[in-house]
């Protein structure tokens, strides 16, 4: 005997599925909500050099700021120990990114850099230099930033102080990450935890770091101060590309 199920029944699984539809489509068309086809190496995904087309930019202004000027966009912090954030409205798996960044004003205290697998404000990792001439990787979870690096650790590739340009570049390749700086691998990543920046004491020396709590998502520039408001930091020249092969 066939059951044959009540018309009130079907029309219940009916709306059950037209909602369970909806819901899938709200999450794949928010930010970072699905991961885009995998690039071929070299495939140009995206490039700026902040002249025209800045709408897929979150611009703002205030004394945090995000404004494009002069051919650049500039991040400011006219605040004490904060940060000043911009994302690109695209969304990336794999990746390799490479975008100029100068300090134009403030203290040397600071960090800049870029942010990459960026959902939320709560949720991205970045890599940051500084005007002194450190470097430190970050994941931010849930809004509980982590340093995946050694904090802050010194580095002869970053050229310090005001007026000078550095070239950061970015490679995510699944969960593994690769970090340049002006065209040199950063390949004394001081990996663990309670590690001493210096010596790495309590950790382990790496050329990659491997994360996989974000597999895609946005990308971005951004800043930061400390003690002393008034840090001024000019990115240009980006561009996105497929990852080489491992």
């Amino acid at each position: 005997m066939r059951w044959n199920p009540p018309r009130l029944l079907v029309i219940n699984g009916a709306l059950a599925v037209t909602l369970a539809a909806l819901l899938l489509l709200i999450r794949l068309t928010a930010p970072g909500g699905i991961a885009p086809p995998a690039p071929q190496p070299g495939e140009l995904l995206y490039a700026t050099t902040f002249d025209d087309f800045n709408d897929e930019w979150d611009l703002y202004e205030g004394r945090r700021a995000a404004q494009v000027e002069d051919g650049m966009l500039k991040v400011s912090i006219d605040v004490a120990n904060n940060g000043s954030f911009s994302w690109l409205d695209r969304i990336f798996g794999d990746f390799d990114l490479t975008v100029e960044a100068m300090q134009l004003a403030g203290p040397d205290d600071n960090g800049f850099g870029v942010i990459f697998r960026h959902r939320d404000p709560d949720n991205h990792y970045h890599l940051l230099i500084s005007g002194d001439g450190y470097y430190k990787v970050t994941r931010v979870k849930d809004g509980e930033a982590e340093t995946l690096t050694a904090d802050w650790r010194a580095s002869a590739h970053i050229k310090p102080g005001t007026g000078e340009t550095n070239v950061i570049r970015v490679v995510g390749r699944g969960s593994r990450f690769t970090f340049y700086i002006n065209g040199a691998r950063v390949d004394d990543l001081c990996l663990g935890e309670n590690v001493v920046a210096f010596n790495c004491a309590g950790g382990e020396l790496s050329d990659a770091l491997v994360d996989e709590t974000f597999p895609y998502g946005r990308v971005g520039v951004g800043a930061l101060s400390f003690g002393t408001p008034g840090v001024v930091v000019g990115f240009d020249n980006m561009v996105v590309v497929g990852p080489e092969p491992q």
